[in-house]
């Protein structure tokens, strides 16, 4: 029910830049409290700035439907996010060197991120970098190349190139469009494929955020083979046969609660 609510005051407030607390509160029919917990969420993952009794949106980079659509995917499946978000990022050491992928999944990490001291952080997201990127503590690359709009991440042969220039990535942050259990992660899209094949190879631990809802959903690219996940953080929601295959083939699973 919560999840619900903050999708829909997002949804508003892509609609009117701004909302008031005790407005949502009556238009929701919860308490006052409920409602500023919900603001609190969206701006811990970065989607709204607080003010005393409401909140306004963030202004985004990115065109403004391009921009709408995003903000919303952040607000999806949110408490599982947090959750393999919080999970996942107790995997990390001060003073690694990090790759962070694009997905929302793994854009919930950064607040974590920026709890660590000494961390290389490459990326090919925008806006990750130019969130951990502001913080003096950490070292940031983003990697360049063609810009895809609807994520504001940098691809193709460009972003392959730069990657090149790291010899080693301790820890890579890795998500997708679907996960099948006994072939491994898969995307829609093309234009990555050989990036985050070159990404996993030069990874010590590749660990894969992803949500139960992406269980099963295959897409015709096959990024991380099963063989190559070291760890798979997800949420309680996943099938439990499905984690049990992962496990035979010798993936650590967390299940974050």
């Amino acid at each position: 029910m919560q999840n619900d609510r903050i999708r829909q005051i997002m949804t508003i407030l892509l609609q009117e830049k701004k909302v008031i607390a005790k407005d949502l509160a009556s238009r929701f029919g919860v308490s006052l409290e409920s409602i500023r917990r919900d603001l609190s969420e969206l701006e811990r993952q970065g989607a709204v700035r607080k003010f005393y009794g409401g909140a306004v949106l963030v202004e985004d980079l990115l065109p403004d439907g391009e921009a709408a659509v995003f903000q919303v995917r952040l607000t999806e499946h949110g408490a599982e996010k947090q959750a393999i978000a919080r999970t996942a990022a107790a995997l990390i050491a001060d003073g690694e060197t990090v790759y962070l992928d694009s997905g929302t999944t793994a854009a919930a990490l950064i607040p974590y991120l920026k709890e660590r001291r000494g961390l290389t952080v490459i990326t090919r997201s925008l806006r990750s970098a130019a969130q951990l990127g502001m913080c003096d503590h950490l070292t940031v690359y983003c990697l360049g190349g063609a810009v895809k709009v609807d994520t504001l991440t940098n691809t193709g042969f460009m972003a392959q190139e730069c990657l090149n220039y790291f010899s080693h990535i301790d820890t890579a942050i890795l998500s997708g469009d679907g996960l099948v259990p006994t072939q491994g992660v898969v995307d829609f899209g093309m234009e990555n494929l050989a990036f985050k094949r070159s990404l996993v190879e030069r990874s010590g631990r590749v660990a894969v955020v992803i949500d139960s809802s992406k269980f099963g959903r295959t897409a015709h690219c096959l990024t991380c083979p099963t063989e190559r996940i070291t760890t798979l953080v997800t949420d309680g929601g996943a099938d439990a046969q499905a984690l049990e295959t992962l496990r035979a083939r010798g993936v650590e699973v967390m299940v974050a609660e």
